[in-house]
């Protein structure tokens, strides 16, 4: 923000389309991980699948998955050490849960939870 104004102003009046120095734009990434998202679907048919990743990547599994605006993508608040769970099938995507945090072992799990 300091050291390239112009670069951030740029990225600031288009997160979603202007990729950041360096790096991919939103629209790049969410078609990067739709890309391998149909992947693990095929090799992954009827199973359950663990992955670990960054806020980016599970917010674009998210957007995919509720069928989203790229818009929306800020909106969705992904805590580092959070889970989500989706489930995809050939139909559609139910998100159960997002931003999830268990609790630290020796510690009493959240009201409600």
């Amino acid at each position: 923000k300091k050291s390239e104004p112009d670069v951030y102003a740029s990225w600031s009046k288009d997160p979603i389309g202007n990729a950041p120095p360096g790096g991919e734009s939103i629209v790049d990434l969410c078609k990067r991980v739709s890309g391998h998202l149909k992947l693990l679907s095929q090799e992954h048919s009827g199973k359950r699948i663990a992955l670990v990743s960054h806020a980016g990547v599970i917010r674009a599994f998210l957007v995919q998955a509720l069928g989203m605006p790229l818009s929306n993508f800020w909106r969705l608040s992904v805590p580092t050490g959070s889970i989500t769970k989706i489930d995809f099938s050939a139909m559609f995507a139910t998100v159960h849960y997002t931003s999830f945090k268990p609790p630290l072992p020796g510690t009493a799990a959240p009201s409600g939870v």
